[in-house]
């Protein structure tokens, strides 16, 4: 049958759907994409293009069928780094998106996409390099980068947030002079109060005037500053004077509580009971003013009292009455006064919890410290609250039931790893947790689903085992082997490169668990040092099966030639041609060559340009660059990494005996 005169019947009679089926069994891959195009099967359409060499009616199609990151790999192609980075982004593919943004230097679209995947550092520089400061400042909060964070600030003119970034840095000075551009006189005081330098603390407040949005705020620093300097002045007493014009309420008890402090710090007693008197007539009928006199009632006509802690006090509720049953039968009156006014300024807020109130009391830039602050709380254990995230697998917190949080292990774009202990077989896992399963792309999922079809298949001492599979909340979860220890990749920038004898140990190690795996018809396709690691007995063990391929599966498109790592991938994966078990065969020539010249073949240049140097350009040779290798060695090395996949070993067990033969 003429399959190209039937598509072009079928075509003429509208059916371009069935056109297209005829022009593919005629390899005519040009008119069947028109035909796809014209049946609206973009997709289709795409990879009829793909085959056709037309990348860029390929990666349009691919857009219009929503299947960005396949569009991203064509733009790629076309060296087209923009438009490559907007698909990769679209995609979820946020590392890929940001290193071409980079490269396109559009710094703040970068930032994005490394925030996105919880880099802080480098998102934080990415944005400060596009002039968005605000951005960078709170990626360098996040990651205690206090110092930069405040100058980003500064620069932004953010006066507050720049005041809390000084302060976490230890530098208060700095954070008063921020305050101070804020508009925030008291907060600049209570930061020099705070590095101990009382002259200027009083300096900004001496002169609030009543009137002043902050004048009691003011004037309750201003006495709590002079009451730890222990001495009034002429000066000071005047502006006491003056404070004590005004009446007696709920917004002004703070500071009259703190007056009569300062006057029983300077055993000024008759002012103490004076002001005490007054408090009480012109707070009769307000239960916080009547409460907080109780107690300033109860340690100035009983000596024989003293105080309970502060903390305590507002742990408990406000009886007053029992409060100064608690306090009889102590012997520091200073202390007991002291406490007495302190409880006087916990007065419950509007929903009836205990709080502070007032001057040095509220929480503000105190050095990274707040007075008056709540107690941290740990999170609780045994349930987990009805939207599970990140933020709650803190240590201690006991993960659906079974496993007990030990830190964080790790992070990237989609999910994390934990350290946790197996509570129920009392065993050291690490825990493999995604991101909530809406927030996770299918592709992702189902990838993090094969990891553990396959992984639970290969038994061999060099793979790492999977124990479980579940989901809590809506967090999908494996636990696996937790191997303590490094990857290979740290390994080598610590010793540069490895001696011969150990590196053949190393990769016959590796090549024994691609033996197993291709056993069981699974090609690996992301071999490099980071997914290989060592214990610390020195064993090794190979990792992260996510992007493996069953043999009969293993047809590659354009997505796939992506998935795995450029500096590491084959020759026929950037071609989005086929690949079988040679593919890794090539990978871990890559990764030879790193462990015993210290480096990696082909490196640098720009995405499109290492691919194209992995299909295209000669490898130096291993001996060129480290003299005293063997011969035998560099031969097999140049041999895994054969452009031809035929010229390669055809199985890693090839390759093992090679190199059993070079180590012996």
């Amino acid at each position: 049958m003429n399959y190209e005169k039937e598509g072009r019947r079928l075509s003429k009679a509208g059916d371009h759907a069935a056109a297209a089926e005829q022009f593919l069994k005629a390899a005519r891959f040009d008119l069947a994409a028109e035909e796809f195009v014209a049946a609206k099967h973009h997709g289709d359409a795409a990879r009829c293009f793909e085959k056709a060499a037309n990348l860029e009616a390929a990666a349009l199609n691919y857009v219009r069928a929503n299947e960005p990151a396949l569009a991203a790999h064509a733009y790629v192609l076309l060296g087209k780094a923009a438009r490559a980075a907007q698909m990769f982004e679209r995609a979820g593919e946020l590392e890929r998106a940001a290193q071409l943004y980079v490269e396109g230097e559009e710094f703040g679209k970068a930032g994005s996409c490394y925030e996105r995947l919880g880099e802080l550092n480098p998102a934080g520089e990415m944005y400060e390099r596009a002039g968005q400061l605000l951005p960078a400042a709170e990626c360098f909060m996040k990651t205690g980068l206090f110092g930069r964070a405040g100058r980003a600030f500064e620069s932004a003119s953010a006066w507050t947030r720049a005041a809390e970034a000084w302060s976490q840095a230890g530098d208060l000075k700095r954070a008063a002079t921020n305050l101070l551009h804020a508009g925030d006189r008291v907060g600049a005081a209570k930061a020099h109060w705070s590095r101990g330098d009382y002259s200027e603390a009083l300096h900004l407040i001496r002169n609030a005037q009543p009137g002043d949005e902050d004048y009691f705020d003011a004037m309750d620093t201003f006495f709590a500053v002079i009451a730890e300097r222990g001495y009034l002045t002429p000066l000071d007493e005047k502006t006491a004077e003056t404070f004590e014009a005004n009446p007696v309420d709920l917004e002004s008890l703070p500071a009259f509580l703190d007056l009569v402090k300062l006057y029983r710090r300077c055993e000024l007693h008759e002012d103490v009971r004076r002001l005490s008197n007054r408090i009480r007539e012109e707070g009769t009928g307000i239960p916080e003013i009547e409460g907080a006199l109780d107690h300033l009632w109860a340690v100035e006509t009983q000596p024989a009292v003293a105080a309970a802690s502060y903390e305590t006090l507002l742990t408990e509720s406000f009886d007053y009455a029992a409060t100064t049953k608690r306090l009889e039968g102590m012997h520091d009156l200073d202390a007991a006064l002291d406490a007495a006014i302190d409880e006087g300024l916990a007065m419950p807020d509007d929903a009836g919890a205990p709080t502070t109130h007032g001057g040095r009391r509220s929480a503000t830039v105190h050095g990274g410290t707040s007075h008056g602050g709540a107690t941290p709380r740990r999170a609780a254990s045994g349930s987990h609250p009805r939207s599970l995230t990140f933020a709650d697998l803190v240590e201690g917190y006991l993960f659906d039931g079974r496993y007990r949080i030990a830190s964080k292990l790790g992070a990237g774009g989609i999910g994390a790893v934990f350290l946790a202990r197996d509570e129920s077989l009392d065993e050291t896992v690490a825990l493999k947790v995604l991101k909530p399963m809406a927030d996770v792309a299918d592709d992702v999922l189902g990838r993090f689903k094969q990891e553990i079809r396959i992984t639970r298949r290969i038994v061999h001492p060099s793979v790492v085992r999977t124990y479980d599979f579940g989901e809590c909340g809506s967090l999908p979860y494996v636990a696996m082997e937790y191997v303590d220890g490094r990857d290979l990749k740290r390994a080598l920038r610590e010793v540069g490169r490895f001696p011969l004898a150990e590196g053949v140990r190393l990769m016959r190690a590796v090549c024994g668990a691609l033996e197993a795996a291709h056993a069981l018809d699974v090609v690996h396709r992301d071999i490099k040092p980071q997914n290989i690691l060592l214990d610390s007995h020195g064993q090794v063990k190979l990792i992260d099966f996510g992007i493996a391929k069953i043999k009969d599966a293993v047809t590659s498109t354009l997505t796939e030639m992506f998935i795995g790592t450029p500096e590491y991938i084959s020759p026929e994966m950037a071609l989005g041609q086929p690949v079988d078990r040679r593919t890794d065969v090539y990978s871990v020539g890559i990764v030879m060559y790193e462990v015993f010249c210290g480096t990696t073949p082909f490196r640098g240049g720009t995405l499109v340009s290492l691919l194209q140097r992995h299909v295209s350009e000669t490898p130096r040779p291993p001996r060129e660059l480290v003299p005293e290798l063997p011969q035998a060695l560099e031969d097999t090395i140049l041999r895994a990494l054969a452009k031809n996949p035929s010229q390669r070993h055809q199985e890693v067990a090839e390759l093992s005996a090679e190199l059993a033969r070079i180590g012996a």
